[in-house]
């Protein structure tokens, strides 16, 4: 009930108490009807309850009415909520891309930048997007990478077309050898976040492992080039953590 229905019912219940206060003196000591021929006597208690009737039938109408324009309303809220959603920018965090460091044929590292791509119908104005990595020991309870601070302000709008790259994180060749010996484990943590259209913001913040699959030393003994394509299948896996991060 809204609050102009309230009103109205309570305007109506006082309105109702009147004319039966005012009435009820007839109806007890029948003075309505006192000397008074049958069809007069009708026409008096006509004259009591009509206007009752009416402005109780006046009050159900407003009340109807008010009701009405309220579910109207919320209807088109919903509309537009529903209308905002479809037309609204969704930036998505595409993945991640490696670039292996290896001049002279050594790795010195790993190289990661964030890919980010738009899924809506309208674009979107990055602000933020950068990545961070956490080290933990091997089997240690998963770390908050999320409470990194930011690596600096953007302004880039993102529209259909290819993903864009934004930010860049390393792992360093001790960190690879040590995961891939088993000794620790390396995560990276994706941060996103954007401007639609309708002035809103949202975020997307998402974890995943970096797994190196191959000792860089015995890789490097073997002779085996860091660049031949053929050999870097499989090379790096990238597993999304399960149940750390969310998108709004």
């Amino acid at each position: 009930m809204t609050t102009m229905q309230r009103v109205i019912t309570v305007i109506a219940a006082f309105a109702c108490a009147v004319v039966v206060m005012l009435g009820l003196p007839y109806a007890l000591g029948g003075s309505l009807c006192d000397n008074t021929p049958g069809g007069e006597c009708a026409r008096n208690w006509l004259n009591v309850f009509i206007p009752l009737l009416a402005l109780l039938a006046a009050a159900l109408a407003a009340w109807a009415a008010i009701g009405q324009m309220s579910t109207t309303k919320d209807q088109l809220a919903e509309i537009r909520l529903t209308s905002k959603r479809q037309l609204r920018a969704y930036l998505v965090i595409e993945g991640l891309a490696p670039t292996l460091d290896v001049p002279n044929n050594r790795l010195y590292g790993v190289r990661f930048q964030l890919l980010v791509r738009s899924a809506g119908q309208t674009p979107g104005t990055v602000f933020e997007a950068y990545l961070n990595k956490r080290t933990i020991p091997k089997g240690a309870p998963m770390p908050d990478g999320f409470t990194a601070t930011s690596q600096g302000a953007v302004s880039v709008t993102i529209g259909t077309g290819n993903p864009q790259p934004f930010g860049t994180m390393s792992f360093n060749r001790q960190e690879i050898i040590d995961q891939v010996e088993g000794r620790s484990q390396n995560f990276i943590f994706c941060h996103l976040r954007y401007v639609d259209v309708f002035g809103e913001t949202h975020e997307a913040l998402r974890a995943s492992e970096f797994i190196f699959n191959v000792h860089p030393q015995v890789y490097e003994s073997l002779g085996n080039d860091w660049m031949d394509p053929t050999k870097q299948n499989g090379m790096i896996q990238l597993p999304t953590v399960a149940g750390v991060g969310h998108s709004t």
